[in-house]
């Protein structure tokens, strides 16, 4: 019988401390699932945030691209005899561009500006955006779409260094030049990779992402 009312008042004190690990459990818990979340949140953003890129992009190279092909037709009619043995838009417009009457000289400052104050703008930011990124292009995936998107991305990469390359010795100090490309005739580089923005998609609708 002693013993037993000797035990009584230690249920007390076992039980404040069994409440209080419960207590710190499940705050350890709430804290990691809340971790999670924001995890995955900032992620999504960061995935938003390249998919605006890619798209900005797009929509720059198609309006710069009807500008281009509404210039090379003018060349075409204008000029046949100073593009004979020329090939791609550079060297064509480059050929033409002491001739253009001020009104295709404004077509092709358009086209420069587009190159100057937007692609080159976002491509700048999609290769910070890379170099930022410890998640998506730089580890290994399980999961099928992301396992291609990081894929993608590293091929983005090698496309945006060398763009960036060009840029730099072809467009600031000369005015005839109005485009960068890689993968034209003159294969100075490697294509812009396509399909990124679809993958992107396909990621972004799956709740939760994917954690690898």
């Amino acid at each position: 019988m002693a013993t037993g009312a000797n035990d009584n008042w230690l249920w007390p004190a076992l039980l404040t401390a069994a409440i209080a690990a419960v207590g710190y459990v499940a705050k350890l818990l709430i804290e990691t699932i809340k971790g999670i979340r924001t995890d995955a949140n900032a992620r999504r953003s960061r995935l938003l945030e390249l998919y605006s890129l890619i798209k900005a992009g797009d929509t720059a190279f198609k309006v710069q691209s009807e500008n281009r092909n509404k210039l090379m037709g003018i060349i075409e009619r204008k000029y046949p005899q100073l593009i004979a043995g020329k090939t791609g838009f550079e060297e064509i417009m480059e050929a033409c561009f002491s001739t253009f009457t001020p009104g295709e000289k404004e077509l092709h400052t358009i086209i420069r500006a587009i190159t100057v104050h937007t692609i080159f703008t976002l491509n700048t930011a999609l290769l910070d955006w890379l170099k930022k990124d410890n998640f998506y292009k730089s580890r290994r995936h399980n999961d099928t779409t992301l396992a291609r998107l990081s894929q993608k991305l590293t091929a983005l990469e090698a496309h945006l260094y060398l763009w960036l390359a060009k840029y730099a010795i072809w467009i600031p100090d000369t005015d005839a030049h109005a485009l960068v490309y890689l993968a034209d005739e003159k294969r100075h580089g490697v294509i812009f990779p396509k399909g990124i923005d679809v993958l992107i998609e396909k990621i972004l609708k799956l709740k939760p992402l994917p954690e690898e």
